[in-house]
């Protein structure tokens, strides 16, 4: 953290930059830092390892019905045409004997694709 002294009434007292507010004394700087580093460690002692937090905040925030099926709309959307164009850039083997015209349809079709997928 980083701190700054600043003028307030006659003394001077030192002020976290992050948090804006004023601590009295060096002992409570200390019981501050010793609070949020308690804080720390009960929240990592719930968990095993990075895994279990993980699979933890997804139960707390899941995913709804309606999102799950946006996100698969898209995947849909986007992954075979995708795949399609992909397949005839490496079977033509250089890029440059594709026109821009069809470059360009192609993405958009693949653009459209998929924000219709993600809206149905």
């Amino acid at each position: 953290m980083e701190y700054q002294l600043r003028e307030r009434g006659s003394e001077k007292r030192p002020n976290i930059v992050e948090d804006q507010f004023w601590l009295e004394s060096d002992q409570q700087t200390l019981d501050h830092l010793l609070a949020i580093n308690a804080e720390i460690a009960k929240r990592n002692s719930h968990f095993r390892n990075e895994r279990e937090r993980i699979d933890a905040a997804t139960m707390d925030h899941p995913l709804t019905f309606e999102l799950s099926h946006s996100y698969f709309g898209a995947m849909l959307g986007f992954f075979p045409p995708a795949a399609i164009f992909l397949r005839l850039l490496f079977e033509i083997g250089n890029s440059r004997n594709i026109e821009g015209w069809l470059f360009a349809l192609v993405l958009f079709s693949i653009v459209a694709s998929t924000i219709i997928g993600y809206n149905t």
